[in-house]
């Protein structure tokens, strides 16, 4: 089943999130980065342009599922690289 998109990200956005992952992309996840943007946007919006950015070969996300034994959680941790 397709996910059904209510609009489209504008040009600006797209380069928006592709700066900021070059600046901050080895430093922070996914939820950081979102907060680091210049101009804030809906977090859907985020995603919908990182799924488009992985989808076309511009990043890799890493996503790293850690147990914590002690607290019985589970943590996911995103890593977003830029590909060169």
């Amino acid at each position: 089943m397709q996910e059904v998109v209510l609009h489209s990200p504008t040009l600006e956005s797209v380069i928006s999130v592709e700066r900021t992952i070059q600046k901050y992309s080895q430093e922070c996840g996914k939820y950081q980065l979102w907060n680091k943007l210049p101009k804030k946007m809906m977090y859907q919006t985020f995603q919908v342009i990182l799924k488009y950015l992985e989808e076309s070969g511009k990043i890799l996300i890493l996503k790293v599922v850690m147990k914590l034994v002690a607290l019985l959680k589970r943590l996911t941790l995103y890593w977003i690289i830029l590909k060169p």
